[in-house]
């Protein structure tokens, strides 16, 4: 047993000193002393974040029901399927206690809300937003959280914080020397979080809890039987569009700028590659007897389930005009619920499709 124990230190010795070899190197407060580096390290991830010594258990919150108005359908529609999900997802939580770790948040207008598996690219200018940057490299494995600020419809100065934000993880970032350049990042949408509490200490830090989705094995049929809508509707809508359209799209084009890509491609292809991203990032795993009994080899297993409700809201050239829509999607915790909410969706931007072709 001794010898067990003197093994176990000295591994953890040797992992410390291995990590703290490869580790990136920590970027001084005083940005005139940022030196010019180009990194990319793989020992960042919402895994390891997980696995952090900040942590802490409550009890499960009781679920934040919005009411949207709006005469489209899938609005009239949100109102009942959020509260149904509210419902779900309360009944399954209530007596579970929740993990809550600390992000350092940052603010952008809820117009730039991302979704699971979308990449972004940020420029981190002023002190806060730095140390934004700087809090994440040394303390959260690369991982910082997306605030999303929505303007006050009355004019007021006293804007909303929503209380649901995305969850980045830092996949490479630049730093250029001068004040004014900044620290450039490309950061990848890994998950979703509920704040619950917020303090200042140079940047904003939050207290989380992380969003996971529930899948319900009763509904596993009527899921796929979604699915199959949601895909039918975007070909059918990216085929009247293609129609009406004379671009070209060149299929060879290996711009890395996700905005020009996404003008060339139809809303099928962008259906198709936010599905596989999706499908990719997903780290929350899933567990049905339900599916691994069914004897249909065509259905989607609950992972395919919510990466199709996911991608379904990513199919415009310019997703912000949708934002929305797919807010009101990041917050909901049930795949059934979003799937539903995305076909109903769906059909009023085919039915705008088909008007515009007229």
């Amino acid at each position: 047993m001794r010898i067990c124990a003197r093994l176990l230190q000295l591994f953890l010795l040797w992992s410390v000193s291995s990590t703290e070899a490869f580790a990136p190197q920590k970027i001084s407060n005083n940005r005139c002393n940022l030196k010019k580096q180009r990194t990319r390290n793989i020992l960042f991830g919402i895994s390891e974040w997980r696995d952090s010594s900040d942590c802490s258990f409550i009890a499960a919150a009781a679920a934040n029901t919005r009411g949207e108005h709006s005469s489209s359908a899938a609005s009239e529609a949100f109102s009942m399927m959020k509260q149904d999900d509210d419902e779900y997802n309360n009944n399954m939580n209530s007596l579970l206690p929740l993990p809550v770790r600390t992000l350092s948040i940052l603010l952008r207008d809820a117009e730039e809300v991302t979704l699971l598996g979308e990449e972004k690219y940020f420029h981190f200018v002023t002190e806060e937003d730095v140390h934004v940057f700087q809090k994440a490299i040394d303390t959260h494995e690369g991982i910082f959280g997306m605030g999303l600020v929505r303007e006050d419809d009355e004019g007021d100065d006293d804007d909303d914080l929503l209380d649901v934000i995305p969850i980045f993880e830092i996949q490479d970032h630049s730093t250029f020397l001068g004040k004014d350049l900044g620290i450039m990042c490309k950061a990848v949408n890994v998950g979703r979080a509920t704040i619950q509490e917020m303090t200042m200490n140079k940047c904003i830090l939050a207290s989380c809890q992380e969003k996971f989705d529930d899948d319900d094995p009763v509904n596993f049929v009527l899921a796929n039987q979604v699915a199959e809508a949601i895909e039918d509707l975007i070909a059918e809508t990216s085929d009247l569009e293609e129609e009406s359209s004379s671009i070209e799209i060149d299929l060879d084009d290996d711009d890395d700028d996700v905005s020009h890509v996404q003008r060339g491609m139809t809303r099928m292809q962008r259906f198709k590659r936010a599905y596989h991203a999706a499908l990719n990032t997903d780290t929350q795993g899933y567990v049905s007897s339900f599916h691994n009994n069914n004897n249909n080899a065509s259905s989607r297993s609950w992972k395919e389930l919510s990466a199709i409700s996911w991608a379904a809201f990513t199919t415009s050239e310019d997703v912000s005009q949708d934002s929305h829509f797919r807010y009101n999607a990041l917050d909901m915790n049930c795949i059934i619920t979003r799937l539903k909410f995305a076909m109903y969706w769906l059909s009023d931007v085919r039915t705008d499709v088909e008007e515009s072709t007229i």
